[in-house]
């Protein structure tokens, strides 16, 4: 969905987009001004609404199947990477820096 260069912005950098450069970004479809927001949903939900609801389900299904063999693969190679990281000397000597930090405070 989203590119690498932007992924990693928001992964390695921190940066937290706006609505506009997630929608850029292709992870929302639509951005809806604050004022008009629950009328613009209630909208979409009825119309979403008169569509079969098996096949509604069944659309989403197809769609999602292939991203959710990915996203699980992904995850379970993410947990074993982040129990490697959180057993790692450089992740000890960071939680120490943090801790020194809050103390201080």
């Amino acid at each position: 969905v989203m590119g690498y260069s932007r992924a990693n912005e928001m992964l390695l950098m921190g940066h937290k987009f706006t609505a506009q450069e997630m929608k850029e970004a292709n992870v929302v479809s639509r951005i809806f001004p604050q004022e008009t927001f629950m009328q613009e949903v209630l909208k979409l939900a009825t119309a979403a609404a008169k569509f079969p609801p098996q096949a509604m389900k069944d659309t989403k299904a197809l769609i999602r199947d292939r991203e959710q063999k990915l996203f699980h693969e992904h995850s379970i190679r993410e947990m074993d990477l982040l129990g490697v990281r959180m057993s790692s000397d450089e992740s000890a000597q960071a939680i120490m820096e943090f801790m020194k930090r809050s103390v201080s405070q």
